[in-house]
């Protein structure tokens, strides 16, 4: 069993980790939240072509349908990028920040004095605390 201290103890650095790692990442996940709202911007103006390629078909302007055709493909182009690349950036800022509090959770956790652990299996504190750190990052990045 591990002492009533030692799990709160490591819950309140893991909170601490947490925020100084959300600090050092705030303007990547800021970037990541200006490539969200352009690619939401661009989502909403693509119908908005449409439609008018509808208007200039109507009216038998076929340069201006082909050139409204192409402006929706540079735009549909703008925003299948911009989407990979928020996949990304959500990505690296997930696997950064859980490396970085894992390593440094461990690290408390090799220094630990064992007069706070009665019995222990192998890995058991390290398996609940990297459970916390992958559900903390996650939700860094879906907070944004």
């Amino acid at each position: 069993m591990i002492k009533g201290g030692v799990i709160t103890f490591f819950i309140h650095k893991l909170k601490v980790i947490y925020i100084e790692s959300v600090k050092k990442y705030m303007s990547v996940m800021l970037t990541y939240t200006f490539i969200c709202g352009v690619g939401i911007v661009l989502g909403i103006y693509l119908p908005l072509k449409l439609g008018n390629v509808m208007d200039a078909a109507i009216e038998k302007d076929y340069t201006g349908v082909i050139r409204l055709l192409v402006q929706i493909f540079l735009l549909f182009l703008a925003s299948s990028i911009l989407n990979n690349i928020k996949s990304l950036t959500s990505l690296t800022i997930t696997v950064r920040m859980s490396e970085e509090i894992k390593n440094k959770i461990v690290s408390k956790v090799m220094i630990m004095p064992m007069k706070n652990i009665d019995s222990l299996e192998n890995g058991q504190i390290v398996s609940k605390l990297e459970k916390k750190v992958i559900w903390s990052t996650n939700q860094a990045v879906f907070i944004v």
